[in-house]
């Protein structure tokens, strides 16, 4: 029911429900599912592993999976975690 002279319109609890159930169904069915791995950054990788940038050269060095994009080092967080388990064996 809207007024005519304000504008206003009043919903009932049960359909203001439905019109946000609709929006967000119709939100998740237009949203992209995200494509390939996550890559982080140097700085972003040690964050994730709680080391110092020192000690994450030296895992490079080392050995640890990296991708290069440009000549920027990247790391893909399965992959880094995966080889740490590994050398942990």
């Amino acid at each position: 029911m809207s007024d005519p002279i304000t504008g206003l319109v009043v919903l009932r609890a049960d359909e203001l429900a439905g019109i946000i159930r609709a929006a967000v169904a119709g939100a998740l069915a237009d949203a992209q599912p995200a494509t390939g791995p996550t890559l982080l950054d140097r700085e972003g990788c040690a964050r994730m592993l709680g080391v110092s940038l020192g000690t994450l050269d030296r895992l490079r060095r080392e050995g640890m999976p990296e991708l290069r994009v440009g000549d920027a080092p990247r790391y893909e967080a399965d992959a880094v975690l995966a080889w740490l388990r590994e050398r942990a064996r």
